[in-house]
């Protein structure tokens, strides 16, 4: 068995077990202790018991070496699951004192976990419990918060998401995303009006969007639900933190007809993985300024019903614009509010007070000029055709140098 021994505070002598020591066949409460890292964690759900009592469950992901890590379920009641649950965060160095190995079941009962490679997975209950470290100790299981959970190229661009939205709204079990942290939104408070088996049907929750770039495409927003991934995320820090995120769903957002991420239960996020992938994207996102990433900015899409007192009656860009190369015309492609005040270098507001003169100007700056675009087809059971819309419009330094260049 792959252990080692640990004095503890107290001067007793422990086993430090790992994970790679621990069988399927062999379930059962563990007699010692086990270091490593929070790689994921998620907020607390509780639920009624056949006793009328209310018991919580705190699902979180641990890791102990580069090639292990497994889900842990914490059981305890709602009022003491509280205060371990804010004990310790995403990225912090653990002890587990006691844990109870379980091998794991199916896929719908795994239904709110991660991914994880080991058939076992930990409970955690009153007789265990876990503490964060520091120090040494700690220092050992630093570096494998930059070890994702995937194979480093096993990932979807930006641009995937944009054009090829439609499909990959397909695979309920997520996609793998690797990004940069472009911008961090406000917290948002909303009150959803969802139908659930719990009291909570028409509870506020809170929504955090992180807009993501790579060195090709802008534009794409990720959307956080829970609780204590939004804390994690807000430690992100944009242009500096390239994120590798697995597990995250594509959505469609019908009202601003883009597609965009949600982060799940089943989702876990490396921050400047450890990857030649990584470095590659982090060297080309500096060759090109962001505010030269002329894309779309608006969110990734969400199923919840929210109330609209708070929402925002601003007018906006609505521009249908015609497309040609030297293969033909695309008519009335939709040309969004984001993409259009940055193309156009002004606000709604500012382009109502101008004069005809200065509109007519604006327009044939634009008019007949060469463009790089990205589009996004939709096709629509209520239209005739499929819609065409702008999704980004890329720096002129990435024109083709000639007609020649651009039919390669």
């Amino acid at each position: 068995m792959d252990n080692e021994k640990s004095y503890q505070s107290t001067g007793t002598l422990q086993r430090v077990i790992k994970l790679n020591s621990l069988l399927s066949d062999n379930p059962g409460i563990i007699d010692g202790i086990m270091y490593g890292i929070v790689i994921g964690k998620v907020e607390m759900r509780t639920f009624e018991g056949n006793d009328r009592h209310q018991r919580s469950v705190l699902n979180f992901t641990f890791r102990d070496s580069t090639q292990d890590f497994v889900n842990v379920a914490y059981w305890l009641p709602p009022k003491d699951l509280i205060i371990i649950s804010g004990k310790f965060t995403i990225g912090d160095a653990v002890v587990m004192h006691y844990p109870v190995v379980k091998t794991k079941l199916g896929d719908k009962a795994n239904s709110y976990t991660p991914w994880t490679p080991l058939p076992i997975e930990l409970s955690l209950n009153e007789k265990s419990y876990i503490e964060k470290i520091e120090g040494p100790k700690a220092k050992q299981y630093e570096h494998l918060a930059a070890v994702p959970c995937r194979a480093g190229n096993d990932y979807y661009t930006l641009a995937h998401i944009v054009t090829q939205g439609e499909q990959l709204v397909k695979k309920l079990d997520g996609i793998n995303v690797l990004a940069g942290v472009q911008q961090i939104g406000a917290l948002k408070t909303i009150r959803t009006r969802r139908q659930r088996e719990t009291d909570y049907d028409n509870e506020e929750k809170q929504l955090l969007e992180i807009l993501l770039f790579d060195g090709e495409t802008s534009g794409v927003w990720l959307t956080f639900w829970d609780s204590e991934q939004i804390k994690f995320a807000q430690r992100w820090i944009p242009e500096e933190h390239i994120i590798f995120c697995v597990g995250l769903r594509v959505r469609y957002d019908e009202y601003r007809k883009v597609y965009g991420l949600t982060a799940t239960r089943h989702s876990l996020f490396t921050i400047n993985p450890d990857t030649n992938e990584s470095v590659q994207l982090y060297e080309s996102m500096r060759l090109i300024p962001i505010d030269d990433l002329l894309n779309v900015a608006i969110d990734g899409g969400f199923n919840e019903q929210i109330s609209d007192e708070n929402l925002s009656k601003k007018e906006v860009f609505n521009l249908n614009v015609h497309l040609t190369d030297y293969t033909g015309t695309i008519k009335n492609v939709k040309l969004g509010d984001d993409v259009a005040r940055k193309m156009l270098k002004c606000s709604v507001d500012e382009f109502i007070l101008m004069t005809g003169e200065q509109k007519t100007k604006l327009k044939w700056t634009y008019l007949l000029e060469r463009f790089r675009f990205g589009i996004q087809i939709k096709n629509s059971s209520n239209y005739a055709k499929p819609i065409v819309r702008i999704a980004c419009i890329f720096p002129r330094e990435y024109l083709p140098s000639s007609i020649n260049d651009e039919q390669l």
